[in-house]
C-alpha cells in the first residue's frame, strides 16, 4: 500500500511508528478514538495515545470493553467507555473494510489462474482447468504499475496547480524546497502637517 501524501510505501514497521499497534488493531484504536474526517463517533476523551495503549494490553476492542473495570485508566475515561460502549462497537463497524464482494463481480480485474491436481501422477495434459470454480484467481490485476512521473508533472501544470507541481517534483527528485517567503509591505507611517489642524477646535 502506498501513502498517496508522501507517496512511500506503508509497511508493518510504518504503522507500529505511527499507531503503537499491529495493522490488525488500526481498527479498534479508530473505533475507540474517532475519526472526525470520516464521521467515526468513537468514545470521547479516549485518544489515538490512550487506545493504543489499552489495545497493547487486552488485544482487541472486544476485551477492552468486556474488562472496562479492571482497565489502567482514570475514573472518568472508564464512565465513558461504559457509556459510549454502543458508539464503539458502532465505529468498528463503520471502520470495518467490506469483505463479502461476489466474486462475480471482480469479473476482468482478476485473472483466472490454473490449478494443478495433486498427486495424480499424470502429465502435463492431465491437469484440470478450474478457471471456472473460481477458486484460485491470480492477482497480477492488482499489482501497482511504475509511476509515471512525467504524465503527472503534466497533469499539474496542465491544471495550474504549480504548487503542486513543484511539491512532487522535489518528492520525486528527494531535494526538499522551501516556500519562498513572501514580502511584507513596509507600513508608511505619515507625519502630521500643520494644516492638518487648521479646522480642528482647540
Amino acid at each position: 500500500m502506498i501513502d498517496p501524501m508522501s507517496m512511500k510505501r506503508i509497511t508493518y514497521d510504518s504503522v507500529m511508528e505511527k499507531w503503537g499497534v499491529r495493522p490488525n488493531q488500526v481498527g479498534d484504536v479508530l473505533a475507540l478514538a474517532g475519526d472526525a474526517s470520516d464521521n467515526i463517533p468513537g468514545v470521547p476523551g479516549i485518544g489515538p495515545k490512550t487506545a493504543a495503549s489499552l489495545l497493547r494490553e487486552h488485544g482487541t476492542l472486544t476485551e477492552v470493553l468486556g474488562n472496562i473495570e479492571s482497565l489502567k485508566v482514570p475514573l472518568k475515561r472508564k464512565e465513558s467507555l461504559a457509556l459510549h460502549k454502543d458508539d464503539a462497537l458502532l465505529s468498528r463497524q463503520l471502520v470495518e473494510l467490506v469483505r463479502t464482494v461476489p466474486k462475480t463481480s471482480m469479473q476482468g480485474v482478476f485473472v483466472p489462474g490454473l490449478k494443478q491436481e495433486e498427486g495424480d501422477g499424470g502429465d502435463d495434459n492431465d491437469q484440470k482447468d478450474n478457471r471456472d470454480d473460481g477458486d484460485e484467481l491470480m492477482l497480477g490485476g492488482w499489482r501497482t504499475k511504475p509511476m509515471d512521473s512525467q504524465r503527472i508533472v503534466s497533469f499539474f501544470h496542465e491544471m495550474g496547480l504549480h504548487d503542486l507541481k513543484r511539491r512532487f517534483l522535489a518528492q520525486v527528485s528527494g531535494v526538499t524546497t522551501k516556500r519562498k517567503p513572501r514580502k511584507r509591505r513596509q507600513e508608511v507611517t505619515e507625519i502630521p502637517k500643520p494644516k492638518d489642524f487648521e479646522n480642528v477646535p482647540f
